[in-house]
């Protein structure tokens, strides 16, 4: 009985601590990230680079990425009319590789809107005007719908505004991970917390969109937040209740609103999408 007593003791141990470890060492590791280009050259074999192209996404090219403790390589296509990326991530951790798709928009005000295919995406929170949201399993056609749709709502519903300037993607990478980091070790016990991130967040938050999570109380859209865009570190967990929203502002009338950039609607979509890389491996 007494060894019984020893055993559970050590598992509950080793189940609190390994979650602390990796956030310690994750948000660590992402205090320095770096990304260098490799090459312009498409490879136009994969799936995703098809499906891409299909989709009016232009090529911009290949990057190496040094986040954490992983080797990374990245490709990045573009909208041509708009600020909106698909990418296509390769991470590798010894033997192991690990294959996923982002999709990302920029807005004015650095706020911006990635959809993913991993639910461990959604296991740090995100500073204010962040939006994430992750399905699975969606194929490339799923995932661009999911995003298109919440870009919208945030435009319709969270009056965001698409970014008007150029800053290379890559750039704008390397600062939201460096401003995410940022915002995670100002929390208070944040390697603590990982215990609830790792064990609850990450699944709870995913496949959920944008408006299911600001339905839900777990977000505020950008014209709900406070006019420093600070927000509550309640609120930005994920831990915010309906009686903890804020007052939504008073719709204004449609002859009284700007002109909002043309929305894309689903009807662009192609009649038939090639499914992303199966991955052997995982993390």
């Amino acid at each position: 009985m007494t060894i019984l007593l020893i055993v559970l003791g050590v598992a509950a141990f080793i189940a609190l601590a390994v979650p602390v470890v990796i956030t310690f060492i994750s948000i660590r590791g992402l205090s320095n990230p770096t990304v260098k280009p490799l090459s312009s050259e498409e490879k136009k074999q994969y799936p995703c680079s098809q499906w891409a192209q299909a989709n009016s996404f232009g090529f911009v090219g290949n990057f190496a990425m040094k986040v954490g403790i992983a080797d990374s390589s990245m490709a990045i296509w573009r909208r041509s009319d708009r600020p909106t990326f698909f990418c296509r991530y390769l991470v590798q951790a010894g033997n192991k590789k690990q294959t996923s798709f982002d999709f990302v928009t920029m807005f004015e005000d650095e706020i911006m809107l990635t959809t993913n295919d991993k639910a461990d995406s959604q296991m740090m929170p995100q500073p204010p005007g962040y939006y994430s949201q992750s399905f699975s399993p969606v194929n490339q056609d799923e995932q661009w719908n999911q995003h298109l749709q919440m870009e919208n709502y945030l435009m319709d519903t969270g009056g965001a505004t698409l970014v008007q300037n150029d800053k290379p993607f890559e750039e704008c990478f390397v600062d939201a991970i460096r401003r995410q980091v940022n915002f995670i070790s100002s929390i208070s016990l944040w390697p603590l917390r990982g215990i609830y991130w790792f064990y609850v967040r990450r699944q709870m938050w995913h496949n959920q969109s944008i408006q299911a999570q600001h339905d839900k109380g777990m977000i505020r859209l950008p014209n709900e937040l406070s006019n420093s865009g600070n927000m509550s570190e309640a609120a930005s967990t994920g831990d915010i209740n309906d009686s903890e929203q804020p007052e939504v502002p008073e719709q204004v009338s449609r002859s009284e609103q700007p002109e909002q950039p043309e929305k894309l609607s689903q009807s662009e979509q192609p009649e038939e999408s090639e499914q992303a890389e199966e991955v052997t491996t995982s993390i």
